[in-house]
């Protein structure tokens, strides 16, 4: 992961791990995978290559110098979602590098990672609660660089809110049968206010008080998540 990358990281425990996963094969999770992120609204080609191994883990990652994502999944139905969502920029307010942030990139991911811990989870049998951490950071954990949230709108890409140089990680529990529903953007905009609420703002431009994604929100990407809500069931508007 390269150090000029901010990534989001979305961690996911079964209340009840699996236990009899021993027929879970990496080249039928790859395909598991593949299916199921194919209506995301991001060329992200998760599960395009077979996962390393190791005891009670498959590890999905890009090849290359630039690696645009890493999954953990593990055998228990618990995983790990690392996706970049932002990088350096110049505040242009006062010149300051910074880690922009894109507050459409946090909130797309959020959802999009849950329906995918919970999806695995199930995929494996694992019933009950799924408990879900989210995070903020660099690849590495030396950085001085502090961190903003960053919106594109009509005016171009610019900076909201505080600055802040560190972010706490959020966490909330889920049933598996709600975080699989269309309910999903009710359930995970709590988690984006309490998120966003340390970097100075008090609601979400992207899930609505009712959970309706506000599509017009993600600027130039409109017809990709009227394309993924539709296909999870969820409710939008423009």
């Amino acid at each position: 992961m390269t150090t000029d990358q901010t990534w989001i990281t979305v961690k996911a425990t079964p209340s009840a791990p699996m236990t009899d996963s021993h027929r879970l094969s990496g080249e039928a999770l790859a395909a598991w995978v593949r299916n199921h992120v194919s209506t995301w609204p991001a060329p992200i080609p998760i599960g395009a290559e077979e996962p390393r191994t190791a005891p009670g883990l498959f590890v999905f990652s890009s090849d290359g110098p630039d690696i645009r994502y890493a999954l953990e999944a593990h055998t228990d139905g618990s995983s790990v979602l690392r996706l970049p969502v932002g990088g350096l920029r110049r505040n242009p307010a006062d010149g300051e590098t910074v880690r922009a942030i894109g507050e459409g990139a946090i909130a797309w991911i959020s959802i999009a990672a849950v329906r995918l811990a919970s999806a695995y989870a199930e995929h494996l049998g694992c019933r009950g609660e799924l408990s879900i951490e989210v995070s903020l950071g660099e690849s590495t954990a030396r950085s001085s660089v502090p961190h903003e949230i960053w919106n594109r709108g009509h005016d171009g890409f610019h900076p909201v809110g505080t600055r802040v140089h560190s972010v706490r990680p959020c966490g909330a529990k889920f049933s598996l049968a709600e975080s699989g529903s269309a309910n999903l953007p009710s359930l995970v905009r709590p988690l984006l206010i309490e998120l966003l609420g340390q970097f100075g703002l008090t609601g979400s431009r992207h899930i609505d008080v009712d959970g309706v994604v506000r599509r017009g929100n993600f600027t130039g990407h409109d017809d990709r998540v009227l394309a993924w809500v539709t296909a999870i069931g969820a409710a939008s508007r423009p």
